[in-house]
């Protein structure tokens, strides 16, 4: 799943980490775009996922952010992500090692 601000590049950026991944369908990649989108996503979560502090962080990160570009991954007991949006090696290595690790479940 991928969460991005309205901002013109933050879908790209995303999906290029996904590209880089070798995630295979990387343009189909479902994305919920904007603020209010995003957090309607985090909100939907089912109740084992949402409980996890990651989800608290990940909704904090999206709210206090202006500009953002994140990477999920998860099963039915865990999430992990990864805010790529600055473009920086570290959090580009981040979201290509969860997108590998959950490209069946992204």
């Amino acid at each position: 799943m991928l969460l991005t601000c309205d901002c013109g590049g933050a879908e790209p950026l995303a999906r290029s980490i996904l590209k880089t991944a070798g995630v295979e369908n990387w343009l189909k990649v479902p994305i919920a775009r904007g603020r209010q989108a995003a957090l309607k996503w985090v909100d939907s979560l089912p109740p084992e996922l949402a409980s996890l502090p990651e989800v608290g962080a990940l909704r904090s990160s999206i709210s206090g952010r202006g500009k953002f570009s994140i990477v999920v991954g998860y099963t039915q007991s865990e999430l992990k992500w990864a805010a790529v949006g600055s473009g920086r090696l570290q959090e580009k290595l981040d979201g290509e090692v969860i997108a590998k690790h959950y490209e069946n479940m992204i």
